[in-house]
């Protein structure tokens, strides 16, 4: 085997990654074109708490059950100025911090007043993101250390990822754009970009991405089909409601964000699963002689067997344990029964999420079992191509 050919992964890498940068550039530009954003005079600074001035304490309701708590306190903000601030707490506000603010305390002040008055800075919430860096950070080092380069390329496949939903789906909804045709475009990008940085360009990871695109698309249609007869609206909680009153330049279409969500919420496990697939069927494809069409699709149905309940359950579950609060203050709040609870279109959106996405898991297995076997059957260029690979794997773990 020449030796320049183990040198190749890694020009790949930097290749597949500068252009996936450079569609990402692309595509932040196309989903911001023409929007508008809207000009508030509400700032928000972040300041540490010095010292509690006062607290001052009322109580109103039948029999003085509800309080109002009115905390003063100076804080100082990152320029070093000094400021009054205040929080306020109060049991007729379902939505705000409650825990009251202490000295030492990170907090975000939020100045509401226009620019030619005096500053009224008032508490809007803790600052949690320190914590949460660190977290980001332990969680990086540990799959580098684990993963090495492949946890290189999944750290940057996992940043682009994150990039391409802020930096290109959300502008493109707030711009105005089809949120329909974005999700697409949004998901097919992730797919082959992550599969691309964190397999190869050769054959594993083409069949990957057409039975996770696959997949996709089939889980896109179902949603679609399901949302003529479920007569969903998209107002599911007082979030969705928020939505509709923001500057955008034309009303939000609720019930396409629940087609996003679902969507980019199931994307993860139908790639797993088509990764599962392609990498066994190429190893399998790798050791024997001549693998026919059949025995590599065989296979691969097999092995898909095996992933369908695990994956369906990871979608489910997670699904559940999102919507566990809603669903205790359905039943318990209002002692409605189990069939009521199942028609509520919060909890029918959960059902319907873990339902489409186990559509394109179940429908990647054999799109991918088809194509990984096409790819791979009688192939003696798919043996090298995969010792290539084992032996630049190798190399790199001694490294």
């Amino acid at each position: 085997m020449p030796k320049n050919s183990l040198n190749r992964r890694p020009v790949r890498a930097l290749i597949v990654a500068a252009a996936a940068i450079l569609l990402l550039l692309l595509l932040s530009l196309a989903a911001a074109d023409g929007r508008t954003t809207a000009q508030a005079n509400v700032t928000y600074l972040p300041a540490r708490v010095l010292e509690i001035s006062s607290a001052d304490e009322s109580f109103y309701g039948e029999g003085d059950t509800m309080r109002d708590l009115i905390i003063s306190f100076t804080a100082k903000l990152e320029s070093g100025d000094t400021v009054t601030a205040s929080q306020t707490i109060s049991d007729g506000v379902i939505m705000g911090e409650v825990r009251e603010v202490t000295a030492g305390d990170r907090v975000i002040l939020m100045n509401n007043a226009p620019a030619d008055e005096t500053p009224n800075y008032v508490m809007t919430t803790f600052v949690r993101t320190d914590v949460l860096i660190w977290l980001g950070i332990l969680f990086a080092l540990l799959l580098i250390v684990f993963g090495r380069s492949k946890g290189l390329a999944a750290l940057l496949a996992l940043a682009l990822t994150c990039a391409a939903v802020f930096c290109c789906f959300v502008p493109s909804v707030l711009a105005g754009k089809n949120i329909y045709l974005w999700t697409l475009i949004v998901c097919a990008y992730i797919t082959i970009m992550t599969l691309l940085l964190i397999g190869d360009t050769g054959r594993k990871s083409l069949s990957a991405i057409l039975g996770c695109l696959g997949g996709t698309l089939i889980s896109a249609a179902a949603m679609a089909l399901s949302d003529r007869f479920l007569h969903m609206t998209g107002h599911l909680d007082e979030t969705t409601v928020y939505l509709l009153y923001l500057d955008t330049p034309a009303p939000l279409d609720l019930r396409a964000l629940l087609y996003a969500a679902i969507l980019i919420g199931a994307l993860g496990a139908v790639m797993d699963v088509s990764v599962d697939i392609s990498s066994s069927l190429c190893e399998i494809a790798a050791k024997l002689r001549r693998p026919t069409f059949g025995e590599l699709f065989r296979s691969g149905i097999t092995i898909g067997r095996d992933l369908i309940g695990t994956m369906s359950n990871t979608l489910i579950l997670a699904y559940i344990g999102s919507s566990l609060s809603v669903v205790l203050l359905i039943v318990g709040g209002n002692n409605a029964s189990l069939f009521t609870m199942l028609n509520q279109e919060r909890i029918v959106f959960e059902i319907l999420q873990a339902l489409v996405g186990s559509f394109g898991i179940l429908s990647a297995i054999p799109l991918t079992a088809a194509v990984s076997a096409l790819l791979f059957g009688q192939r003696k260029e798919v043996r090298d191509e995969y010792a290539e690979q084992l032996e630049a794997a190798e190399r790199a773990e001694k490294e």
